[in-house]
């Protein structure tokens, strides 16, 4: 589901902007594809509030990348970040 939401709002992001998410830490692998192509500088963060670690909640930030930063990735860099060797 966060997949999903992702591919559809990311656009709305201009190039720059702060995306703030907060979600069920287990679901970060599956909105990984989305989120090594579109986005850079990216930060996750455990939520402690009681209700937060309930589920297991993690709060990711990213800066969404400009078309020429996606243009010249490399393969390799997206498999890098898309595996988790980043510093995720």
């Amino acid at each position: 589901m966060e997949r999903l939401f992702l591919d559809h709002v990311y656009r709305w992001l201009k190039p720059g902007g702060v995306l703030a998410l907060a979600i069920p830490g287990q679901r970060l692998c599956e909105a990984s594809s989305i989120l090594s192509v579109h986005f850079r500088d990216i930060r996750v963060y455990r939520l402690t509030e009681p209700e937060s670690t309930r589920y297991g909640q993690v709060v990711l930030f990213g800066v969404r990348r400009t078309r020429h930063e996606r243009e010249r990735l490399q393969d390799a860099e997206i498999t890098r970040c898309a595996v988790g060797t980043n510093s995720w």
